[in-house]
């Protein structure tokens, strides 16, 4: 190099976050692979029984971050949308937090998803008050826009209960499909709730006939934790637990008729499922495999699996694989969600041992699931160490991605220098942007 004066390119990284440049909150969270990105954290909510049953959205047009909730001390649905600033929650008003709905004992599991056509919210959530599967319409932080609810069936106390594990899913146009799990005085059912708009067989008072409700498996322990996708030619996939049966369950179909076939036993708790419409409409779950206290992986691949016999192909049409620990010593799993980029490459947010973790396959040699020649093929990455964490953390996870390909994930915690406060946190992705400056 000539002496003298010289032009060094000094990269100094920024986060940006909504267009304006702001320091990174956190230094415990790791940097990852994920496009370059990354991952900052932050405190969205918090207080007395704040954050379980969390959801994650993220609006498909616009990019917006969207987070529902549970408040237990007050029985409220609440809601949070990021600002980046002006709010009234979050870090230096980052989030915008509000109650969407607090008649009775609402929220306790809700489902947030974003309408591509409108860009209105929608949230499918459980009134423990009436044993009823509601829904909530509108907006966070804009005052020209207030929350509409809805029920869409009404329990019957003692005998049915609607609206458990709800899943809600917008089509392209705009439509809410809603999978939810029915418990009966003698049994359970797996239910699929969608909008029609008139002379449907559910909904109540002013939504009377506007939905169609439609059983897809029905038998004692059936429809726990059911994870819904509705791919372009409105055929619904729907994942789920049988606790009767001890496995996991896949149900195709459409109109109310479906099949169903298992995918493997002694497994399937806590499932989520994404479905990939880039890549022929290639689907991908993660779940728990309690046998092992293990994440695993499951994706359709039509014939040549390992799992998922379907008696009518006669293929086993899914490819399973074990992942990574969960953990010991847990009365319970943790949180497992899942999401897939535009390459077709999915991302598993989980729990293990407290710790928030995240699972990717790998680009060349890995550090955790399956090694088929010798070296793994995954990729287990720690965001957020169980040192800070505390106990009964990370049992709700949830997962989201922008049309950009970067991750927001929600997460239940508490607060170390608040003992007894619970919390919704937020771990998300944002570009790093390199300014060069001039020195001698």
């Amino acid at each position: 190099m000539k002496k003298g004066w010289a032009l060094i390119a000094l990269c100094v990284l920024i986060l940006v976050v909504g267009g304006m440049p702001r320091a990174s909150y956190s230094a415990t969270v790791a940097t990852t692979m994920v496009d370059s990105a990354v991952w900052q954290s932050e405190v969205v909510d918090s207080g007395d029984g704040i954050g379980s049953h969390l959801s994650v959205a993220v609006d498909p047009v616009r990019g917006s971050m969207y987070i529902s909730y549970y408040d237990s001390t007050n029985g409220d649905l609440k809601a949070a949308r990021y600002v980046g600033s002006g709010g009234n929650c979050g870090i230096q008003g980052s989030w915008q937090c509000e109650t969407v709905d607090s008649a009775g004992n609402v929220g306790m599991y809700n489902d947030i998803a974003i309408n591509p056509v409108n860009g209105l919210a929608g949230i499918a959530y459980y009134d423990a008050s009436t044993q009823s599967l509601k829904v909530a319409f509108g907006c966070i932080g804009m005052a020209s826009c207030t929350w509409i609810t809805a029920t869409v069936e009404r329990g019957v106390s003692g005998v049915f209960s609607y609206g458990v594990f709800p899943s809600l899913v917008y089509t392209s146009d705009g439509t809410a499909y809603i999978a939810h799990k029915i418990r009966g005085l003698g049994g359970d059912s797996l239910q699929v709730a969608y909008y029609v708009g008139s002379h449907g067989n559910c909904g109540v008072d002013t939504i009377a006939g506007q939905w169609q409700c439609d059983t897809v498996d029905t038998g004692l322990g059936v429809g726990m934790y059911p994870s819904l996708v509705v791919d372009s030619s409105n055929v619904q996939h729907i994942a789920y637990y049988d606790s009767g049966n001890n496995a996991l369950y896949y149900a195709k179909g459409s109109l109310g008729s479906y099949y169903i076939y298992k995918i493997v036993d002694v497994a399937g708790k806590f499932v989520s499922m994404t479905l990939d419409e880039q890549h022929n409409n290639t689907l991908h779950m993660a779940f728990y495999e309690e046998s092992t206290n293990s994440l695993e992986y499951a994706v359709y691949v039509g014939t040549s699996g390992n799992c998922g016999f379907n008696s009518n192909s006669l293929h086993f049409e899914w490819e399973c694989s074990v992942i990574d620990s969960m953990g010991s010593g847990q009365a319970d799993a943790r949180g497992i969600a899942i999401a897939v980029d535009a390459d077709g490459n999915p991302l598993i947010a989980y729990g293990a041992d407290y710790a928030l973790k995240i699972a990717y396959p790998a680009s060349m040699i890995g550090n955790c699931g399956p090694a088929p020649n010798t070296f793994y093929t995954w990729m287990c990455d720690t965001l957020i160490p169980d040192s800070i964490i505390q106990s009964g953390e990370m049992k709700y996870i949830d997962i989201g991605i922008n049309n950009a390909g970067l991750y927001t994930i929600g997460y239940y915690g508490g607060l170390s220098t608040l003992t007894g406060k619970t919390s919704v946190q937020a771990v998300y992705q944002r570009f790093p942007v390199y300014l060069p400056l001039t020195i001698k």
